[in-house]
């Protein structure tokens, strides 16, 4: 792509602003804590699409497929695979947390590492989505709360509620937010969207769409399927070596770094 580097480096600078808003209020948040617990056990399974263009010509598409397990208060289980098809492969990454410890699957290497789980229910362990488009449960308790600390975080956003719409055969209330970047050109622009399905304040669509000069970047997380209170916790939620698979001692509590000094990966 013919970008410079300042376009780059700015555009780099919109999206860090934005993952920073999403990550600290959005999603991701006590999820046990909030109401009925049971209400809170899913399977969700989503797509996650990136797409950036610069002018008419330049551009870029990158999509994964997330399927996610999560029982009350801790057990986790997640899948990302770098494809938008059906998933019927194995995961180029994986996740467990069985309640006592977390386990973190390498299959480019077929190697495995564990750490202690330490969060116990009080963090809900999230996926790496490497998109600010993100899914899944909020943070806030109710869709007032949620829009009041969009609202809190920056004295330049504006959000607005754009009405009820069915999806997946699920009521959801539209919401729009938008942010004006101060460390940004006036050129710059990102405005978001989200569907939530209010009763149990879960986020089944996201999109956020960031502009500067003639440099667009869309991104969409969309659930494609989602079940309640229907987990298998005794296959779902342990974690088997695949066959040949070496382990390895994490570095620290930080398995991703046991990766690079015994693998040398990135």
């Amino acid at each position: 792509m013919l970008w410079t580097w300042r376009t780059l480096a700015i555009i780099a600078i919109i999206v860090a602003a934005v993952m920073i808003l999403v990550l600290g209020l959005v999603v991701l948040g006590l999820a046990a804590a909030k109401g009925d617990p049971d209400t809170f056990e899913f399977y969700l399974d989503a797509r996650l699409r990136s797409e950036v263009t610069s002018g008419s010509r330049d551009s870029s598409v990158e999509e994964q497929r997330l399927r996610w397990w999560f029982s009350p208060p801790s057990l986790t289980r997640w899948e990302m695979v770098s494809t938008s098809e059906p998933i019927s492969r194995s995961p180029d990454r994986l996740t467990v947390a069985d309640g006592s410890r977390i386990w973190f699957y390498y299959p480019e290497v077929n190697a495995y590492c564990s750490i202690e789980d330490r969060l116990k229910g009080n963090v809900l362990l999230s996926p790496p989505f490497g998109t600010p488009a993100i899914v899944g449960p909020s943070a806030a308790s109710s869709l007032d709360e949620l829009i009041q600390g969009l609202r809190d975080m920056d004295a330049s956003t504006s959000v607005s509620r754009l009405g009820m719409e069915t999806l997946r055969g699920i009521p959801v209330e539209v919401v729009e937010y938008s942010l004006a970047l101060p460390s940004t050109p006036k050129s710059s622009d990102s405005v978001g969207r989200l569907w939530i399905d209010t009763s149990r304040m879960l986020i089944l669509q996201h999109t956020i769409e960031l502009t500067f000069g003639d440099a667009h970047q869309r991104y969409e997380s969309t659930v494609l399927d989602v079940t309640f209170n229907q987990n298998d916790e005794a296959e779902v939620f342990r974690f088997s070596p695949p066959r040949g698979a070496r382990e390895f001692t994490p570095i620290g509590s930080s398995c991703d770094e046991g990766l690079r000094q015994n693998f040398g990966l990135p």
